[in-house]
C-alpha cells in the first residue's frame, strides 16, 4: 500500500525567502543525513492564490500504515533548533517546546509529538 501525506504550513507574508534558504541550508541536510530524502516527493510553493504556503509532499511505500512508521534517523537532535528558526523566519518566538501530549514534559530523543507555544515578534 502506498501512502501519500501532505503537510502546509502557512507563514508570514514576506518570510518565504528566509524560510526556503533555512530549510535549505538546515532542513534538507537532516534529512539526507538520515536517509529521509528519498521518501520526500518534494517541496512546493504557490505563485498564485495563498502565496506564504510551503508545501511538503511524502510517498510513502511500504506496508506499514503511517501511523505505524518508525523513525529511522536522530532528528531529534536537531528538532528544536530547526522549530526556532522556523519560528523566527515566520515572525515568532518560542514560548514553550513540550512533549505532547504530556506538554509539561520536556521532549528528548524518544519524543515522537511536540507541542509548541509561540507568540507573535
Amino acid at each position: 500500500m502506498t501512502v501519500y501525506e501532505m503537510r502546509t504550513y502557512t507563514l508570514h507574508v514576506g518570510k518565504m525567502t528566509e524560510a526556503v534558504k533555512l530549510y535549505t541550508e538546515h532542513g534538507y541536510p537532516a534529512l539526507q543525513k538520515g536517509g529521509q530524502d528519498k521518501k520526500l516527493i518534494g517541496y512546493f510553493q504557490a505563485d498564485t492564490g495563498t502565496i506564504n504556503q510551503l508545501v511538503h509532499l511524502w510517498k510513502f511505500d511500504d506496508e506499514r500504515l503511517l501511523s505505524e512508521t518508525e523513525e529511522e534517523h536522530t532528528v531529534r537532535y536537531f528538532f528544536p533548533l530547526e522549530l526556532d528558526l522556523f519560528l523566527e523566519s515566520a515572525g515568532f518566538a518560542s514560548v514553550r517546546l513540550g512533549a505532547f501530549p504530556e506538554f509539561d514534559r520536556d521532549p528528548d530523543e524518544s519524543t515522537w509529538n511536540a507541542l509548541c507555544v509561540a507568540r507573535a515578534v
